[in-house]
């Protein structure tokens, strides 16, 4: 059985857009697309307000979907977001989270 799929993509969409905010970024560490091409489309369809994707370093907020703790990945999407932290954490499924993190 995967470990990532579009029910799951679904529920990001769901908690993402379930926080009210406008003008953030999302990022994926659990496969190649670290821009997260496919939950962006879902969350843009359902009326979210993202910044582009060459813009992560003007946000302040970065949701990621991780197996582990994205300070444990250097890429590029993370890294324009630091200094940050952890604020919030959800289960998407028996394997992979979601992170909700936030400039300080």
């Amino acid at each position: 059985m995967p470990y990532w799929g579009y029910q799951d993509q679904l529920k990001a969409v769901d908690i993402i857009s379930s926080q009210n905010e406008e003008y953030y970024n999302i990022a994926n560490l659990i496969y190649g697309d670290t821009r997260e091409y496919p939950v962006r489309f879902l969350l843009e369809e359902k009326g979210q307000k993202l910044l582009p994707v060459d813009a992560y370093g003007r946000t302040d907020t970065l949701y990621v979907i991780s197996r582990d703790d994205p300070f444990q990945h250097n890429v590029w999407e993370i890294n324009t977001i630091k200094p940050a932290k952890v604020v919030m954490v959800w289960d998407l499924n028996k394997n992979v989270k979601l992170y909700k993190i936030q400039k300080y």
